[in-house]
């Protein structure tokens, strides 16, 4: 409550404990990088630790084990 962390991670199990996800990505075009941050909520955020979890392709089953490893680690 009283102490701010951020953590930078690959693993879902990690991801899926925090108060607020930021998903960092980086893009490049030409000699430019651009990095842009989005903060994902609800099914944007059980979405991308599914992701996590199961790489490309996401489904049904990967989506529902990510809802359930969020609500087991709030």
């Amino acid at each position: 409550e009283y102490i701010q962390v951020i953590c930078i991670s690959h693993l879902p199990q990690v991801a899926s404990m925090s108060d607020h996800h930021l998903l960092i990505s980086k893009s490049s075009k030409d000699d430019r990088t651009t990095t842009q941050v989005q903060e994902l909520i609800g099914d944007d955020k059980v979405d991308e630790i599914a992701r996590m979890i199961s790489g490309a392709s996401v489904t049904d089953l990967t989506r529902e084990n990510a809802r359930e490893m969020i609500q087991h680690n709030q």
